[in-house]
């Protein structure tokens, strides 16, 4: 990277969060399902390239103390901005290094895990070299690289808007007065084209719709950066083919399966023997700006033909949101259910109605899939239901039903699938207690990170209460606490459910 872009990045530091589909645990999953012996979540080691102020890789070692992280940033202000946390929170397994990505060699060792998240679109084209060459150098043999970037089809439009931005404030110098001309323009737009029924009245009006919803570090550093490149999936393939890498899967595994898309959609994608070609024509069909593509090393064997078998050694988690499914757990009638993900699933057999009624249950908290066979089965007993004569007598055929249908809900992604199962806990005690990292978050920002490495939206009364939740606090204390701040229309015992259903309270 240039000083210019060191400078920038100083200047108007980058919005920096966490970004769930770059966990280990989430690359393990993916790489896992597709035949790679993954390196374990617990003990890895991650390299984080372009790590701002540590938003991503700060949780991640937080939360899996027995692994080894480094970041790197070419910002000196986002990395001091990141080592207060680490040194206020007494992190011991993190190093944040100020540096460019150039500047890293094969003295730097070897990890499990690489993460580029808005990173390759977004750099010199030498740098974004390096980025692969990176992926290449310092990864171990059966390790992952997640490399996100701006995509076409779908980056035409907002590039078009992007260079409208930039045209409009050329003559400025001062960030701060670049933002606000860029959102005077935005806002221009939309009134022009308010009430007309068009293409590009539509874009305007979903684009500003997504950047009022975005900090002014992401307007800044997206649509008036120096540099935005986006490529097509095909240049990314052939860029990640000559540095020694192939191509694994985009963490949006839901759209790698052809089975997923409407029949006639299904059928002409179908017409290609060729993945990557499958792949880039799956772009096409949703005009997919912005992909997370995961690679690994070019000689090691993947099996894209899933098996069922690949579940067995995953944990799984899975949240019935509505449907009528207790009435109907050990009948042979096919309910129709709100899980996660974009549409209802119709679910067929017991063993899997039985498996969704018992991870609702215990939701957020994932099971591992032999525990989840186990109490399906006693479950069934103590029911006096048929199926646990069934799974006693026709036990292979069983699990292999029930795994079958258990890829089949995370591919269309109703269900989560999981490498590590994080001690959190789902009831709340009298005295509730969230992390240090989430109550010094909490006190920061709007935002915290859950043990699913999923980032948690608060309003200002869920902040003042994850604050208060040290194991010292009783629920009264709490109440007494935050009893003057607006409750949002909840109660503070409707509040603590919320916070333990995002997977925020520990032991």
């Amino acid at each position: 990277m240039t000083c210019s872009a060191e400078a920038v990045y100083d200047q108007v530091p980058y919005h920096s969060y966490t970004v769930r589909q770059s966990h280990p645990d989430n690359l393990a999953t993916i790489g896992g399902i597709l035949g790679l012996n993954t390196p374990a979540v617990e003990t890895c080691r991650v390299l984080e390239l372009g790590c701002a102020k540590g938003g991503n890789i700060i949780p991640m070692a937080y939360n899996l103390p027995n692994g080894e992280f480094v970041g790197i940033d070419v910002s000196s202000v986002q990395i001091e901005m990141g080592q207060r946390l680490v040194d206020e929170l007494d992190i011991k397994n993190i190093k944040l290094i100020h540096g460019s990505i150039a500047d890293i060699g094969p003295d730097f060792g070897t990890f499990d895990y690489i993460i580029a998240h808005g990173v390759l679109s977004w750099v010199a084209p030498e740098v974004r070299e390096m980025v692969y060459a990176v992926s290449k150098q310092n990864l171990a043999p059966n390790g992952i690289a997640y490399i996100s970037y701006n995509t076409y089809p779908g980056w035409h439009m907002p590039e078009m808007l992007r260079e409208m931005l930039l045209l409009h404030t050329a003559s400025l110098e001062a960030p701060e007065e670049k933002i606000k001309q860029a959102r005077i323009l935005i806002d221009f737009l939309h009134m022009a084209n308010d009430g007309k029924d068009t293409a590009y009245s539509h874009f305007i009006q979903s684009e500003r719709e997504l950047l009022s919803h975005c900090p002014d570090s992401y307007l800044f550093h997206e649509h008036l950066a120096d540099t935005n490149d986006a490529l097509y999936f095909h240049q990314f393939v052939e860029a990640a083919d000559r540095h020694g890498l192939q191509y694994v899967s985009d963490v949006e595994i839901i759209h790698t399966f052809i089975s997923n898309f409407p029949p006639e959609i299904a059928k002409f994608l179908r017409r290609f023997d060729d993945v990557l070609k499958t792949e880039q024509y799956i772009d096409f069909v949703l005009n997919r700006r912005f992909r997370h593509s995961l690679v690994c090393h070019a000689d090691v064997p993947l099996n894209r033909t899933v098996s069922a078998d690949a579940i067995k050694g995953c944990a799984v988690a899975a949240r019935v949101v509505s449907g009528a499914l207790e009435a109907n757990m050990f009948n042979d009638e096919a309910v129709t259910l709100t899980l996660s993900g974009v549409a209802d699933a119709t679910i067929n057999g017991s063993a899997m109605k039985v498996a969704l009624h018992l991870l609702s249950r215990i939701y957020p908290r994932a099971l591992g899939y032999d525990d989840l066979v186990a109490e399906i089965e006693a479950f069934a007993e103590n029911a006096g239901d048929p199926l646990a004569q069934s799974m006693a007598e026709h036990g292979p055929a069983v699990r292999y039903a029930l795994a079958s249908s258990m890829l089949q809900l995370y591919c269309a992604g109703h269900i989560e699938l999981h490498h590590m199962i994080p001690d959190m806990v789902t009831e709340v005690s009298d005295r509730p207690t969230v992390s240090p990292l989430v109550r010094v978050q909490a006190r920061d920002q709007e935002w915290v990170t859950s043990q699913w490495h999923a980032r948690v939206s608060l309003n200002p009364t869920r902040r003042a209460i994850v604050q208060c939740l040290d194991g010292a606090h009783s629920r009264r204390d709490v109440e007494m606490s935050v009893g003057k701040l607006p409750a949002a229309g909840e109660s503070i015992d409707e509040a603590l459910e919320a916070i333990a259903q995002f997977g925020l309270l520990t032991a």
